[in-house]
């Protein structure tokens, strides 16, 4: 039996046919019997793009991640920056109803003790060294990719002999960047054998 991601158009279950199962690509130990969906479905708005990302992962894993992507959707969905994102005005009032239940007051709270005035003009600095080292690094690859899932998500990868150096971006506004080396991916396949 071989299991393998659907792609967005569908529902989300995993079909079957007549290959060894996959593994979670998150735990390598349980068998992929869902997809995780990246970015998370959430952070988008219907309908969704047609080039929308999964991986196989199990039941456990990809659950495990709700409620940091639901943390991730309401932080960067009620930052002044991106009020006038299509995406956030969409998903806004779902935000909103999610932040009124029961269950959700002691984030609720927590949000509104740690709100502060925006002052109007004023940003953070940028981090012009990290952005340097990254644009060095990624000078020195071959293997570039890049990709927009939708208008919400979009990446650019560079590989390169021993590491790959990584650009994120959510909404326009809120990046991640980040280099993997390969000794990274070996501690990562150690822990979990």
């Amino acid at each position: 039996m071989r299991v393998s991601c659907t792609n967005s158009s569908q529902t989300g279950t995993l079909r079957t046919g007549y290959l060894k199962p996959q593994l979670c690509i998150y735990c390598n130990h349980a068998v992929a019997d869902t997809v995780d969906h990246i970015p998370p479905k959430l952070l988008l708005a219907k309908p969704y793009p047609d080039n929308l990302l999964t991986v196989p992962s199990c039941f456990k894993c990809n659950s495990s991640f709700q409620k940091h992507d639901e943390y991730t959707r309401v932080i960067a969905s009620i930052d002044v920056r991106n009020a006038r994102h299509k995406t956030v005005k969409v998903n806004m009032p779902a935000i909103l109803r999610s932040l009124e239940k029961p269950e959700a007051q002691g984030f609720s709270k927590y949000l509104a003790s740690k709100t502060t005035p925006t002052t109007p003009g004023v940003t953070a600095p940028e981090p012009k060294p990290m952005i340097q080292q990254l644009a060095l690094l990624y000078s020195t690859c071959t293997d570039r990719r890049a990709k927009a899932v939708g208008d919400v998500f979009n990446y650019v990868a560079a590989f390169h002999t021993g590491f790959s150096v990584w650009l994120l971006v959510l909404y326009d506004e809120f990046a991640w960047a980040a280099t993997i080396t390969d000794s990274d991916h070996a501690a990562v396949n150690s822990s979990t054998s």
